[in-house]
């Protein structure tokens, strides 16, 4: 099955905001402030992603999309954003 290249292209914001921010948060702790949990980072990732997945497109090619398909490659980019930092969060074994 092939994959839109609108959805290819939230996908891939999705996992660089992830990737971008377990690097920032893992590997500097003075990051994390003291309300920070380790349980609720996907979550974080992914709202960040669904908020800047428009600063992909062109005003242009934003406004062709209907009011569904902006809605849509926010919710793939947040999906991504979460999968990818469960996957970090797991593999780096990090305890709340």
């Amino acid at each position: 099955m092939k994959i839109h290249p609108a959805v290819k292209k939230a996908q891939n914001l999705g996992k660089k905001v992830a990737k971008d921010m377990f690097e920032i948060f893992y590997f500097d702790p003075k990051c994390r402030g003291s309300k920070f949990k380790w349980g609720k980072f996907p979550h974080m990732c992914g709202d960040i992603a669904k908020a800047t997945a428009f600063t992909l497109y062109s005003d242009k090619e934003w406004y062709s999309f209907t009011s569904e398909g902006r809605d849509g490659v926010g919710e793939d980019a947040c999906c991504a954003a979460q999968d990818e930092a469960e996957r970090l969060v797991k593999e780096a074994r990090v305890v709340e």
